[in-house]
């Protein structure tokens, strides 16, 4: 009787095993199309902070507690990250992304995914950090040539204040 208790079991388990077998390979998944790119536009940036430090009077230092008297007061606040990407001409991309953390004095993130055919573009892209600033902070114009199945990583160096490719 024990046998086949031990049988049933056995048959049990290779059903189990061949069912994961089975979809663990089948069906086929592709991540893209054979003639298919990417671009990720990928990175963290901290705006400019949205106003200046100001230095307290005399007058104002006086009226605070000696232990509370500083010099500056520096407001925490970051202006927005404004993005724009252009490829051949045409906008495909334009975001204002705003500053994280409670106090908005946080990293901008931003995370963007371009599918495009295969082939070489031109390639524009813009970036304001300050509210104030008129036109673009930094700029890429220049072209890529992506290859069956690339993806592009495109980020942002702030020490360069420059994009980079990867």
């Amino acid at each position: 009787m024990q046998i086949f208790q031990y049988l049933g079991q056995a048959f049990w388990y290779l059903l189990f095993i061949a069912f994961i077998g089975y979809f663990s390979t089948s069906p086929a998944y592709t991540f893209m199309e054979p003639d298919q790119s990417l671009i990720k536009l990928a990175f963290n940036h901290s705006g400019k902070l949205k106003l200046a430090c100001r230095e307290f009077t005399a007058e104002e230092q006086a009226a605070k507690p000696k232990h509370m008297r500083i010099k500056f007061d520096c407001p925490r606040e970051r202006s927005p990250v404004y993005v724009i990407m252009k490829i051949d001409g045409k906008l495909i991309f334009e975001k204002t992304i705003r500053p994280s953390g409670f106090a908005k004095d946080l990293s901008s993130p931003l995370y963007e995914r371009i599918s495009l055919k295969t082939g070489q573009y031109h390639l524009y892209l813009g970036m304001r950090d300050h509210v104030d600033t008129e036109g673009l902070d930094y700029e890429f114009d220049g072209s890529v040539t992506l290859a069956a199945s690339q993806i592009l990583v495109i980020g942002f160096d702030s020490e360069y204040n420059e994009f980079t490719f990867q």
